[in-house]
């Protein structure tokens, strides 16, 4: 065997196993775009889902009504206790 024929075996060698490597990789990244698609649609259904579950205006309108009279109403007490306490 001449060292020409040993360099064509080693260089064939060398080019099957870069094709191999070349394909082996491009089916990774077609693998990691149909992942990176189907995660991509699940995020779409879970932002749908937690917009669905958004206080609206007049709910957050009624609760701040509620906190606003209950504070009132402390205030209310705490006035009339001090009043209370002043008149000893």
């Amino acid at each position: 065997m001449s060292w020409q024929e040993a360099f064509n075996i080693a260089f064939a060698a060398a080019a099957f196993l870069g094709g191999w490597f070349v394909k082996t990789l491009w089916q990774e990244v077609k693998d990691g775009e149909a992942s990176t698609k189907a995660l991509a649609e699940k995020v779409a259904s879970i932002e749908l889902l937690v917009a669905g579950s958004y206080v609206t205006r007049s709910e957050y309108r009624d609760d701040l009504k509620d906190i606003t009279d209950a504070l009132l109403r402390i205030e209310s007490k705490l006035d009339s206790k001090q009043d209370k306490d002043g008149r000893r």
